[in-house]
């Protein structure tokens, strides 16, 4: 294999700090256990506080750019992790957490991680097990098993020995790990929910409900029987602007009390109205796909009166939750066409951008989000 790189993550405040200290410690001892299993490595040192404002403004824009952007990169494409964070109230650091909220959500699966902290006395040790664990276990990192807790009198003090030693311990533990996982692991590029394809890219093998493959021309569906209209179609419908009437498919045997009602319709179906609280929900906890799915009966067959703005803003939503990117981001500027002001339509359209590695487009977008308040 080729030389693995391990990324070791810094979270101290302070220059100099005793968690930066313990990352150099951690680096220097895996890198000895790497070369005594006759594997050469590089080691790679991010220190989070030089990129403090950075992360905010991430948070706030919904992507990474310049340096920050670079360090995401060599995270999310490292061997092995080292992540070292000083503990405030019983728990990792803001600044950390806050690192962690900018990468996506599986990029770091199956990444062997080796976990450490630092505090003013041993008694939050237990941080590292019911804290910063289960963090990366969410991940679905795959953390080795010792993890190492340094209190300030473990340097320099009675507790240095044993800090030495557990610090050699979980460096040969992440060595065996990122020697044997041999690079098996994926490397999704980017992410949005716990199934979801790799950023940039059209989900592979079976179309998600409701999208047609693409160079196929649909066939007629009756959305009665829970068809759905391919894509190109419904991307014809967006907009806006304009209301469900009448003459709307599904529309006209439909029941009239629209939106004072709920939209109920005769025969115990769901409504239309019914099938977009329904998809509110689903995005609300991530199911994508099956927002996408009642989306696209909304947009097919709505309730006669129905503003379809909200539903058409959540469908281009859907679509970039569940990695559909180019159909997020065409929804996105048919939106942005027929309403130029739309500042969540263009703060999308950034997003799905940048997602794609479409950099210099995305900021541009991006600067016209904010211009007009998103």
């Amino acid at each position: 294999m080729t030389s693995p790189t391990i990324v070791v993550v810094s979270a101290g405040l302070r220059i100099p700090s005793s968690t930066r200290l313990l990352a150099d410690q951690l680096g220097a001892a895996t890198s000895a256990a790497l070369a005594a299993a006759g594997t050469d490595s590089q080691i790679v040192t991010i220190e989070l506080r030089e990129h403090a404002h950075a992360i905010a403004d991430a948070l706030l824009t919904g992507f990474a750019s310049g340096a920050l952007a670079e360090a995401v990169a060599e995270v999310t494409a490292a061997d092995g992790l080292i992540v070292v964070t000083p503990t405030f109230g019983a728990t990792y650091s803001g600044l950390f957490k806050s690192f962690i909220d900018v990468l996506d959500q599986d990029s770091l699966r199956g990444t062997p991680v080796l976990l450490a902290a630092t505090g003013g006395t041993e008694r939050h040790s237990l941080m590292l097990e019911h804290a910063l664990r289960p963090l990366f276990s969410h991940l679905a990192a795959a953390p080795v098993a010792t993890a190492v807790y340094a209190a300030t009198a473990d340097f320099g003090g009675p507790g240095a020995e044993a800090l030495t030693q557990r610090v050699g311990r979980a460096a040969r533990e992440l060595a065996t790990a990122v020697t044997g996982a041999s690079r098996a692991r994926p490397k999704p590029s980017g992410s949005e929910p716990f199934g979801a394809e790799p950023s940039g890219a059209e989900p592979s093998g079976v179309e998600p409900a409701g999208v047609e493959p693409a160079g196929v021309e649909p066939a007629e569906v009756d959305v009665a029987d829970h068809g759905l209209v391919s894509f190109d179609r419904l991307l014809a419908r967006v907009g806006a602007q304009g209301i469900a009437g009448p003459s709307s498919p599904g529309g006209a045997d439909a029941d009239t009390s629209g939106p004072a009602t709920g939209g109920a319709t005769t025969g115990g179906a769901d409504s239309a109205y019914d099938r977009l609280r329904r998809a509110q929900r689903h995005v609300t906890d991530q199911r994508y796909l099956e927002a996408v799915e009642d989306l696209q009966l909304v947009l097919a067959e709505p309730d006669p009166g129905m503003p379809l703005t909200d539903a058409r803003t959540l469908l281009a939503r859907a679509y970039f939750g569940s990695a559909q990117l180019h159909r997020a981001e065409a929804m996105a500027r048919r939106l942005l066409d027929d309403d130029p002001s739309d500042a969540y339509a263009a703060q999308l359209l950034a997003r799905s951008l940048h997602r794609q590695s479409r950099h210099e487009e995305a900021a541009g977008v991006m600067a016209l989000a904010n211009a007009l308040g998103g």
